[in-house]
């Protein structure tokens, strides 16, 4: 190294950050569906763990007929849910690293605006179920009580109900036994809570 800051190709960094932000969009469409699915998946599972939906006993597959039981189901049902967690969180982690790799490479050319700034609303955003919802009722003034409100119910929605509807399956299969079915639900749910907590701490560091 020179000691001398490394000319930008303008071209080249304008080259690179297009490629960039189409990244940034397909994760965010990613996103947009992981969270749909996730949500669909985990209120289906809590409406069977509280015996309120009978999932069928048999399924079709390339024309082989394979019987479940109940146990199994709720298990896999389990097992995905925190999968998709950790899809989710592995998302918005890449999406906000996206994000700031575009955002120096803006200022590296020298181009600033106070858009990009508004990490809810920045034209370098893919709009996401969460940050279009949150950034509405974001007010210039600072955190507004819709925005709170909003904020705890997206919360809830998208990380508490994937949660308890793996809370709501243990239970439902400790009335059900046999106990063995409880291992792999148990350590989905501690990695799904174990990487949410990572990114909690990432985010405060």
């Amino acid at each position: 190294m020179s000691g001398k800051e490394q000319e930008v190709d303008p071209k080249l960094a304008l080259d690179y950050g297009g490629k960039v932000h189409r990244a940034l969009e397909e994760t965010g469409r990613r996103l947009n569906q992981v969270l749909l699915g996730q949500t669909a998946l985990s209120f289906a599972c809590a409406a069977i763990a509280l015996d309120q939906v009978s999932p069928p006993s048999a399924y079709t597959v390339t024309g082989l007929e394979i019987g479940l039981s109940l146990p199994a189901i709720l298990t896999g049902a389990s097992l995905m849910i925190s999968c998709l967690i950790m899809y989710q969180i592995g998302l918005v982690h890449h999406e906000e690293r996206l994000r700031s790799t575009l955002e120096r490479i803006y200022a590296a050319l020298g181009f600033d605006d106070e858009s990009m700034v508004d990490v809810l609303a920045s034209p370098l955003e893919h709009p996401g179920l969460a940050t279009i919802v949150l950034a509405q009722t974001r007010t210039t003034k600072g955190l507004s009580t819709a925005y709170r409100v909003t904020r705890v119910f997206v919360t809830l929605l998208f990380l508490g109900v994937p949660l308890f509807s793996q809370a709501l399956v243990a239970y439902r299969l400790t009335l059900l036994g046999p106990l063995g079915w409880l291992v792999p639900i148990g350590f989905g749910f501690f990695l799904s809570v174990w990487h949410l907590m990572i990114y909690i701490r990432r985010e405060r560091a």
